[in-house]
């Protein structure tokens, strides 16, 4: 008796012990050494007459895996065709203030592709007045998501034909210690479990030779 619940005892010791470093393994792959993982969302290309594009951060929002860390989840946007962007995140009727008349498209993101809603406007792009602190200018920009807010994304000169490349990003620091941490304790417990498999198994090879005596 004292044999066989030593030997279930090793079995889920080695069990526990490979699921701790197969899920060590998937952090790290995951996030890498830098403790950032990233996910392409595509191209979003607005059409040809619209100022800019206008997204609702819960229709942008990849579903993020439960894992043993925390981090922040950002929005990276680059330039599809090399123009400056002018993009940031705010509550959605900073956002329309500041589109004013333009012709804009609303994109959400279903199924792994992005659809663009068209909303009429003002005929001719016109230049933006100067940006509000919310807003970042550059050929890339990071945004970091939070509920509730409205992404805004244009080429910083105001022209019309907007196009870039999003992926989301989620960082989270404490990720690699998280895969080390997990990848000993699993080690450990795997190697506990096979040295306690090999005294069950060396145990009953000597109790024949005991009775044999």
């Amino acid at each position: 008796m004292k044999r066989a619940l030593l030997g279930i005892l090793a079995a889920v010791m080695v069990i526990v012990g490979g699921v701790l470093l197969a899920l060590s393994g998937w952090v790290y792959a995951a996030f890498g050494v830098d403790g950032v993982a990233s996910s392409s969302l595509g191209e979003i290309s607005s059409a040809p007459r619209s100022a800019a594009i206008v997204i609702d951060v819960e229709a942008a929002r990849v579903r993020i895996p439960v894992l043993p860390v925390q981090g922040t989840t950002t929005f990276h946007l680059t330039s599809a065709d090399g123009s400056a962007l002018l993009a940031g995140s705010s509550d959605m009727s900073t956002v329309d203030e500041y589109v004013g008349s333009r012709e804009i498209d609303a994109a959400y993101r279903s199924g792994g592709t992005w659809t663009l809603t068209h909303v009429p406007g003002a005929q001719d792009p016109f230049p933006w007045p100067s940006p509000p602190n919310w807003l970042i200018s550059g050929e890339s920009a990071d945004i970091n998501l939070n509920d509730g807010q409205t992404v805004f994304i244009a080429n910083s000169d105001g022209s019309a034909g907007v196009k870039v490349k999003a992926s989301l990003q989620f960082a989270a620091p404490a990720a690699p210690k998280a895969a080390l941490a997990l990848a000993i304790s699993g080690g450990v417990l795997a190697l506990a479990g096979l040295a306690l498999a090999f005294s069950a198994i060396w145990l009953m090879r000597r109790r024949p030779n005991e009775l044999a005596a």
